[in-house]
């Protein structure tokens, strides 16, 4: 069957021109014959048409965007088999995409925060439904043309699932588990992994989106294979240390830390970020921005004490002793932060100026805080009853267990420098 414009599908649409096109399928602009309305029409492609798989995911995507009900995701009209060409319908969205608009560069502070709070309101009505994106990146994001009051939308739910299929098994996932899929700038630790994923992984790309809107570039560059290793052990240069014409907020630049957390269950819920966010939205302009956001809460952090900078741009490394057992994993995510873990026994204690109580040895905290060391301690979140002794005994800041990996070099790297300040 020719596809062409003028063609009209299952007689009701008939196509005007392309919209884009992409793996499995091509976006037409198109009108609704009889009630006159321009509309998006996407067809799958003719070469895969016959691939029972292809079929089902098409169908899927179709009725997982329709199961959505959002200002910020597309509105799904229709669905239908024509002699074999399967179709949705979905609303016309007249803009760019986000993509688009950041080539012209980063976005103003105020746009960027409006641009990120909208799309985590789509993923917080797609997380309710326990639904899973899994492709959040500026392609999948149409700015709305010529509407200033119309908000972003959130397209392009072909790679989503969801996260129970039990209860909703003709929405359940496509892939099995070990399958990658997504895009690599914007792909959460767990994804590159191939490990199971939940609306913690939508969080971590929207941190990447929102890092980029900012930066002009995502957070992680390079080959692909270099990529997956910086998302899966590299914390991101916080962008207080970059030299942006408008460095944001330091709350903002936390809560992007915070969303682009190696630790799944540290990262903040799409609906925490709408409500963070909500501070820098206001009517007026002119406070755009400018409000303080409240406290970040973050579950990786039992004591925060902002002594000092974080980890100065192009220093070299340090190194940090270590008492206590440290997984392999966790070793080799520190070196990506230029931290290197050196073993610290009573019989052979290092030079190091910083040493980390990785756990079980809170015991030798007042020792090595007289010994003139500054002393990172592990604290289970279950003996929380232990800080106010660890800091008696010394102890000049604590991590809660499970370990956030960005959170602990951070407090590794502070420690370093408030021990080169007292040396």
């Amino acid at each position: 069957m020719e596809i062409a414009p003028g063609h009209v599908i299952a007689g009701k649409y008939r196509l005007v021109k392309i919209l884009g096109t992409g793996a499995t399928g091509t976006v037409w602009r198109a009108m609704q014959l009889g009630l006159e309305r321009p509309v998006a029409i996407k067809l799958l492609h003719e070469h895969i048409a016959s691939r029972e798989d292809a079929k089902a995911r098409f169908e899927r995507e179709a009725r997982v965007a329709a199961s959505l009900a959002h200002p910020s995701s597309v509105a799904v009209l229709d669905f239908g088999d024509d002699a074999g060409q399967l179709y949705f319908v979905m609303e016309l969205v007249e803009g760019e995409t986000l993509r688009s608009r950041l080539q012209k560069g980063a976005l103003p502070l105020d746009q960027a925060i409006t641009i990120v709070r909208q799309i985590a309101q789509a993923l917080a009505a797609a997380h309710r439904l326990r639904l899973v994106h899994r492709d959040i990146k500026p392609e999948n994001v149409i700015l709305p043309e010529d509407e200033p009051e119309e908000p972003a939308k959130v397209v392009d739910f072909g790679l989503a699932f969801v996260v129970d299929p039990v209860d909703q098994p003709m929405l359940g996932r496509m892939t099995h588990d070990g399958s990658v899929v997504g895009t690599p700038a914007y792909m959460s630790p767990e994804q590159v992994r191939g490990a199971s994923m939940g609306p913690p992984s939508d969080v971590y790309s929207l941190g990447c989106v929102f890092y980029e809107l900012i930066a002009g570039k995502p957070p992680f560059s390079g080959s692909v294979g270099e990529i997956f290793a910086r998302h899966a052990y590299a914390p991101a240069i916080p962008l207080r240390q970059l030299p942006l014409a408008q460095p944001p907020p330091v709350a903002i630049d936390d809560l992007i830390q915070s969303m682009l957390s190696k630790s799944a269950t540290s990262r903040p819920s799409a609906a925490r970020i709408v409500h963070l966010l909500g501070a820098y939205v206001r009517p007026s302009a002119d406070r755009i921005g400018r409000a303080s956001l409240p406290v970040i809460e973050r579950d990786g952090r039992v004591l925060s004490r902002p002594w000092v900078e974080e980890e100065p741009a192009g220093q070299g490394g340090i190194s940090v002793g270590v008492l206590g057992a440290v997984d392999p994993e966790l070793s080799l995510a520190l070196a990506t932060a230029r931290i290197t873990l050196v073993p610290w026994t009573a019989s052979t204690p290092g030079a190091e100026r910083v040493v980390w109580l990785a756990g079980g040895a809170e015991e030798r905290a007042a020792e090595l805080a007289a010994a003139g060391k500054i002393v990172v301690a592990s604290l289970p979140r279950r003996d929380a009853a232990l800080l106010p002794a660890l800091i008696r005994a010394g102890v000049a800041d604590a991590i809660a267990t499970p370990i956030d990996t960005d959170d602990l070099a951070r407090r590794l790297w502070r420690a370093e420098r408030l021990a080169g300040e007292a040396g």
